[in-house]
């Protein structure tokens, strides 16, 4: 299985994105996938670090050397020679982590990979992709990206599918609520620290003269403040300077509490039960602030650009001297860290991968759709007209209050990713299956392996026949029921084949 990144980092950007590819990447490569990066070469990017990771990166060429002169200027030159390193590789998924692209570049892209999969935070723009992900907790976020994506586009959407290190899911299991005075904080505001909150942030913790509070503090060697930062720090023994971690698990779990940004290390901070104190650094962070700070998960000092220096000392100390627990644990219900797991799942998904089938509930409605208005179910379907809410909604509910004459199953991963459905329906003392597959589980040859698990989840041992019929021309669905042992019959109607199953 071949998977490309199209990412890109540099000081403006940050290291975020390259760092949720990286971590995505390498638990891939774990699962035997070959991937690469496909990178541009901006002032302070990381693209060195990646190499180091033991990932080939592809640089392309810049036209403009600012990350700001990307939007709307060069993305038909990107698309071209994204395309140029592409061309004859056949990969299997590109992922595209990048702010600066959207549907135009995806539609570009679309002859030239069997899938894409797009990585956002903004929900600002269209997307061409079989998946989305947005690790994001937001107002509504479930709702974002409703008028953004095409009808066969899946969704991964909130922290649960965060893009952790492996150790965070490890480690979560372990971390203990904070509990009893604080006696240790973490000071992390991201690689390169750009705005210097990490010096103000210390200047502020020295003016509490608190001698019974350690205090560790992480910057990249390469951040334009790191002498600030060690000259401040010498000014105090009980600071503790890190630079060039791999992880920050470690120094999380030792930690009472955190301030920081409200990007990615949000979810780590929360896998790990740790409160935070934070300051958002960029606008797409706001909003993650204020769901974040309305649950009471953290507190939002506010943005960089608008702090009170002369309150954040006093804030500091009254926020320390609270009673953690109740903050740890809403802190640690947030993700558990299995994200990147779940991702991974999905991406080298095979007709190897291990099933399991469940009856539908309630909340499975709006995934159903989706599936069912899919445009290849809908061509493939007899009625071909789109389905609307409220037609979909009384027929799903009134399926599943009718339990003896209907059976709809979720068929999922062992991660609990649901790949298709399958639903069993009785009509006129006979029994009919049909079935549906999520667009990023298709060509995948696991068709037939989700019918057999949902068919033997349903049968409890009952002896019956089971009866589905397929457009003539829908060749794939009468292949696979074919494969799994029904038997073609004469066409009842019109255009279509019918099959029987003895079970």
């Amino acid at each position: 299985m071949k998977i490309f990144f199209r990412v890109d980092s540099s000081s403006l950007i940050g290291s975020g994105h390259v760092v949720r590819c990286l971590t995505l990447a390498k638990s891939l490569k774990k699962e035997g996938a070959k991937c690469k990066f496909i990178c541009k070469d901006y002032d302070s990017s990381f693209n060195k670090i990646i190499k180091t990771q033991g990932f080939e990166v592809i640089v392309l060429t810049n036209s403009n050397k600012l990350y700001k002169d990307f939007f709307n200027k060069n993305w038909e030159e990107d698309a071209r020679q994204t395309i140029n390193v592409i061309r004859e590789e056949k990969i299997d998924w590109l992922v595209v982590d990048h702010y600066g692209l959207d549907i135009r570049w995806e539609k570009k892209l679309r002859p030239y990979t069997k899938k894409i999969m797009v990585i956002d935070d903004l929900a600002n723009r269209k997307h061409d992709c079989e998946l989305l992900l947005d690790q994001n907790l937001v107002d509504n976020f479930e709702k974002r990206y409703q008028n953004f994506l095409p009808k066969y586009a899946n969704t991964l959407l909130g922290p649960k599918y965060a893009l952790l290190q492996s150790e965070y899911k490890n480690k979560h299991l372990i971390a203990s609520p904070r509990t009893g005075s604080v006696k240790n904080i973490l000071i992390y505001f991201g690689a390169t620290d750009k705005n210097n909150l990490t010096e103000l942030i210390i200047k502020e913790f020295n003016k509490l003269n608190r001698e019974d509070i350690f205090l560790n503090v992480v910057i990249s060697s390469n951040s334009s403040q790191i002498k600030k930062i060690k000259n401040e720090s010498k000014k105090n023994k009980k600071i503790k300077l890190f630079t060039n971690l791999s992880s920050l698990a470690p120094l999380m779990l030792k930690a009472d509490i955190s301030i920081g940004a409200c990007g990615t290390t949000s979810w780590e901070r929360c896998c790990l039960g740790l409160p935070a104190i934070v300051i958002t650094l960029a606008d797409n962070q706001r909003q993650i602030a204020k769901e974040l700070h309305k649950r009471k998960v953290i507190y939002w000092l506010g943005h960089y650009d608008n702090i009170k220096i002369n309150l954040i000392s006093k804030k500091i100390e009254k926020l320390i001297n609270q009673n953690l627990k109740n903050w740890s644990n809403r802190c640690k219900s947030i993700t558990d860290g299995f994200g990147t797991q779940r991702v991974t799942s999905i991406l080298k998904l095979n007709s190897r991968t291990k099933l399991k089938a469940r009856v539908a509930r309630i909340e499975d409605s709006k995934l159903i759709l989706t599936w069912a208005n899919d445009p290849l179910v809908r061509l493939n379907a007899f009625n071909s007209k789109i389905i609307n809410n409220k037609t979909h909604n009384e027929w799903f509910n009134f399926r599943l209050n009718n339990s003896k004459k209907c059976v709809i199953l979720i068929i999922e991963t062992l991660e609990k990713i649901p790949i298709g459905q399958v639903r069993f329906e009785k009509k006129n003392r006979k029994w009919f299956i049909n079935y549906s597959v999520a667009s990023f589980a298709r060509k995948k040859n696991i068709s037939s392996k989700l019918l057999k698990t949902a068919i033997k989840k349903f049968k409890k041992n009952k002896t019956f026949k089971l009866i589905a019929e397929v457009k003539k021309d829908n060749i794939a669905s009468c292949k696979v029921f074919e494969k799994i042992g029904f038997i073609k019959g004469f066409a009842k109607k019109n255009n279509s084949s019918i099959f029987k199953y003895q079970l």
